[in-house]
Order: C-alpha cells, then sequence, then structure tokens
C-alpha cells in the first residue's frame, strides 16, 4: 500500500467517531478497542477457522453494553450547570435531549444554568420538569413553588414556564419570578416583559415593575405594582400598608407562610405582623384568618394561646359571625379546663359578641352555659346584667 493511500484511509478511531465522543463514551470505545485487539491476537496465534470469529460480534456487544451501564451516566446535557440544593432525575428522553425532573428539598435553593443563555434559581419546596427541546426552545413545567429565571435577551426562540391549570409564562429577555402555590400563581417582572397566557387563550402583558396575581378558582387575575427595588417580607408588607393594598398584603403574607425553606418562626413572624398591620387598619375578617393561620403553625405555647386571642378579637371587632369565627371560638374554648377563669371570660366574650350581632337566642345559650360553671369575680354579675337586657 502506498504512502498516499495510506493517508487516506480512515482509522479505526475516525470511523467510530471517537473525536466526537463523550469522554463516558470514549471510555467505552477504548475498552473495547482493546477487547478487540487481544481476540485478534488470539485468532492469529491459535490460528483459529475463520467462522469462529462471528462469535465475538456478540461477545463484543454485550460487553460494550455491560460497560456502559457500569460506567457512571451524565446526568445533566452538555453546557449546563447545576448548583446548590437541586436532585435531578431523567424521567425519559424526547428525542435527544433528557426530560428531568427537578426538586429542591424543604431547606435550601438551588440552581440551573445554561451558559451565556438562561438561569433559574429555585427554592425550597420547588417541583419542576426541565425539557430542551431545542438549543434555543427551554420549557419549564411548574408544579409548586418559586422560580426565580433570568433570560439573555436574544438567546432564546423561546423560554417558558408551564403551570397548574393551564397558565403559562412566555418570555424571551427579562427578568422575573414564578411562584404556584395552591391558591394560584404569582409572576413577577424585574425587567423586561413577559406573557401570562391563560387556559382561555386571555393573554396578559405583565411590564417591568409589575406583577400579577392569577388565582386557581377562576376568579380574574390582578395586576399589581412592585416596589423600586427589591424588598424583603417584611419591608414589603409595610410597603403595601402604606399603600393601603390590604387584600395584596393578606395573599403575600400567606404565600411567604408557605415556603418551606423558611423556618416555622419566620413564618409565623410574617403572619403574625401582617395580621397586626390588617388589624389596626381594622380589616377585621383579614386579620382573624391570618391570626388563625398563625396559630395553627405554632406549637402549643403561651404565645400560641395568645396569637388565638387575638384572633378571637378580630371576629369580635368585625362583628363577624363566620363559619371561621364559630370555629376560633370553640377551639379557644377547647383549650382550658370546666373552671378555668379564662374559659369563663371567653364564654362572656362569645355571649357579646352575638348580642352585637343580634343573635339573642345563641347569646342566652352562651350565657346559661356560662352560669352553670359557676363563675366567679365580676363576670357573674356582667352575665346576669346581660341576660336581662335580651328580650
Amino acid at each position: 500500500m502506498s504512502k498516499q493511500n495510506r493517508q487516506q484511509q480512515p482509522t479505526a478511531r475516525s470511523q467510530l467517531g471517537w473525536d466526537e465522543a463523550t469522554p463516558n463514551e470514549k471510555e467505552i470505545l477504548h475498552k473495547v478497542e482493546e477487547i478487540v485487539v487481544e481476540q485478534y491476537k488470539q485468532h492469529h496465534a491459535t490460528k483459529a477457522h475463520s467462522w469462529s470469529w462471528l462469535w465475538a460480534t456478540p461477545a463484543l456487544a454485550a460487553t460494550a453494553a455491560f460497560l456502559f451501564f457500569l460506567l457512571p451516566q451524565r446526568t445533566t446535557p452538555p453546557n449546563y450547570q447545576v448548583g446548590g440544593a437541586l436532585k435531578l432525575k431523567t424521567v425519559h428522553t424526547k428525542g435527544t435531549a433528557p426530560v428531568m425532573a427537578v426538586r429542591v428539598p424543604g431547606v435550601g435553593q438551588g440552581r440551573l444554568k445554561e451558559k451565556g443563555k438562561w438561569e433559574l434559581q429555585a427554592q425550597g419546596g420547588s417541583n419542576f420538569r426541565w425539557e430542551r427541546h431545542s438549543k434555543r426552545d427551554t420549557r419549564i413545567h411548574l408544579s409548586r413553588g418559586k422560580l426565580r429565571v433570568h433570560v439573555t435577551p436574544g438567546t432564546m426562540k423561546r423560554f417558558s414556564v408551564h403551570c397548574t391549570r393551564g397558565t403559562q409564562v412566555f418570555v424571551k429577555g427579562t427578568i422575573f419570578a414564578v411562584e404556584q402555590y395552591p391558591d394560584g400563581l404569582w409572576v413577577e417582572v424585574e425587567r423586561g416583559r413577559v406573557e401570562v397566557r391563560r387556559k382561555s387563550g386571555k393573554v396578559l402583558n405583565i411590564k417591568s415593575k409589575q406583577g400579577v396575581f392569577v388565582p386557581d378558582q377562576g376568579k380574574a387575575p390582578t395586576i399589581y405594582s412592585l416596589p423600586s427595588k427589591h424588598m424583603r417580607a417584611l419591608p414589603r408588607l409595610k410597603w403595601l400598608l402604606q399603600r393601603g393594598e390590604y387584600a395584596r398584603l393578606a395573599r403575600f403574607a400567606r404565600g411567604e407562610s408557605q415556603r418551606k425553606m423558611l423556618s416555622k418562626q419566620k413564618r409565623h413572624l410574617i403572619l403574625f405582623t401582617a395580621s397586626l398591620m390588617l388589624d389596626g387598619a381594622k380589616q377585621y375578617p383579614s386579620a382573624a384568618r391570618l391570626y388563625y393561620e398563625s396559630y395553627k403553625q405554632q406549637a402549643p405555647s403561651a404565645g400560641a394561646e395568645t396569637t388565638l386571642v387575638h384572633a378571637a378579637t378580630s371576629c369580635h371587632k368585625g362583628k363577624n359571625n363566620s363559619t371561621l369565627c364559630k370555629e376560633i371560638f370553640e377551639r379557644y374554648l377547647a383549650r382550658y379546663s370546666e373552671n378555668a377563669l379564662a374559659r369563663q371570660r371567653v364564654l362572656f366574650f362569645n355571649a357579646h359578641r352575638l348580642y352585637r350581632l343580634g343573635k339573642y337566642k345563641q347569646t342566652k345559650q352562651q350565657l346559661l352555659r356560662l352560669l352553670a360553671l359557676n363563675p366567679i369575680g365580676g363576670i357573674t354579675s356582667q352575665a346576669k346584667t346581660l341576660l336581662s337586657k335580651l328580650p
């Protein structure tokens, strides 16, 4: 064979695409190549029949498969970075790209990044699925939690976040946050613009420093303004209070209290602070609800009992006879023994609330229940005075 022909003849490595293989594949090919060479040497050394060489083909295939499963497999495509507490698991493969299930434990944060294109930060308790349809098409299916996404302008043809109840968020270049919780979806845009498409086909254009809350109950979405700079939970509650946005304040506090990455003490503090703000603004029904949610997050303690008293007080101030307020009073009464002074006071307190609401029959029932306990102190005379006022 001439020197020119030897130069043009492809080598075994170039035929196998060695230079284009991943390090993992190179290792497999290298081991298979060693086996082939060894088998070839043995064949010529023993001068075996040529047909016996046919047995090498299935043997080599089995060896390659065995080595492939033994060697560690790459869990993420190239050009991607994973950091923090992010947990990845391949669900299946769509085309040449894997579909990954991603989870972030309750405590901690995770980061997923494609170099030069986009970066995603997931907070604790988040669950989502990551699909890469092409080099410029990435789709995130968020089932729970909060994601903060930064997409570099001009790098992606499509970057979308698909949420529950059919709502989708589309973006081409911006910084935004998506938060999915049982009561609805929150989308807040720090910079740029996103499109929020509902299952009904309606499109909401959310601009920089705007947010939208999309309830899961099918109610109309609410678009709102964001502070000029990023704020932590407590300063943002104060900012909402100053703007008189009480409904948003309550929703924001409730959303923050569901974040598993926050300690129970922190979640209670957010709820209790929001409750005090709403109470001071005379938003008694909302205050009572948040007080009660804060109480349920606490372990039995004097602080928990105080929170429950605040909830009952808000019900009383708001002349609220809702199912929630009934539950609050019954829960408080169940915390004390039959002859406890606190129990007697709550019975009188509840009777007085019902009297103000014009529920005279129920008022009488509460007062008789109180007097049957042989109350002490001034509660007896107060109960009898109120009983005498009933028609």
